[in-house]
């Protein structure tokens, strides 16, 4: 695929194995850090509803 058909913002597109490697750590680090909420935190809430 033609990268300007690619409508992802730039922060969602992998490059290359580096780049998946690095923004994966970054989610992780965000959520050990209280600024994003994990998978399950999230889920618990949408059951609430």
């Amino acid at each position: 695929m033609d990268n300007k058909e690619i409508k992802a913002p730039e922060s969602l597109i992998i490059k290359n194995k580096n780049d998946l490697r690095e923004k994966l750590e970054e989610g992780i680090k965000d959520t050990e850090n209280g600024r994003v909420c994990s998978f399950d935190e999230a889920f618990d809430e949408i059951k609430k509803y």
